[in-house]
């Protein structure tokens, strides 16, 4: 649920002077309806997601962007609080259920860059583990935590995402759940990650 008592549907544009980590020199409006706010929102944080490789690193980031609050103009990250990203394997399954993993985070700003912190994915030293379930961190992103999910013989290769949550841990008004159907018909095409490259 994304608040309640909302009206017309608009996206104000700020004429004054913005930080440079602010890609889209817009404020998104939360003065919408709420059906139309959700639609408009999923859409916007969607599109903020970007999944870039380097080397054997995949990197996650999140474009910034302001949402306008009542009085309140609020940075993504201070208008949630945490974020998790659910990717689905494509083509394997492990007793008719896909491999899943899922990636939490703080949705925290950078103190360099004013941008939300990224986060790293480190395709070798997940290789190196044995794959099953289980439940990690590594030393790259600390803060970052790794579950995977019906994981069977091998560490799938291909990679889709799939679900998409922001939460607000003092408004759970907030919370903001994106499933893979809706994904699917906001994304212009899949956000993925091949590990076999």
């Amino acid at each position: 649920m994304i608040l309640a008592a909302l009206a017309t549907t608009q996206l104000y544009v700020f004429s004054g002077r913005e930080p440079a980590s602010i890609e889209q020199k817009n404020l998104f409006s939360l003065f919408q309806t709420q059906n139309a706010l959700g639609v408009a929102l999923e859409k916007r944080v969607v599109e903020s997601i970007n999944v870039a490789k380097n080397e054997r690193l995949y990197q996650i980031n999140i474009r910034n962007f302001v949402l306008k609050d009542t009085a309140e103009n609020l940075h993504l990250c201070e208008y949630f609080n945490t974020y998790t990203l659910t990717f689905e394997a494509e083509g394997i399954a492990s007793s008719g259920e896909r491999p899943t993993m899922t990636v939490s985070s703080p949705c925290e700003l950078s103190a360099k860059t004013n941008l939300p912190i990224p986060i790293m994915i480190p395709v070798d030293d997940i290789h190196k583990l044995a794959p099953n379930d289980t439940d990690i961190s590594f030393q790259i992103n600390p803060k970052a935590n790794f579950s995977f999910r019906n994981i069977s013989d091998n560490w799938p290769e291909y990679w889709v995402l799939a679900k998409v949550e922001f939460n607000s841990k003092d408004f759970s008004s907030r919370d903001l759940i994106i499933k893979k159907r809706d994904l699917y018909n906001i994304s212009q095409k899949p956000i993925t990650m091949n590990w076999g490259e």
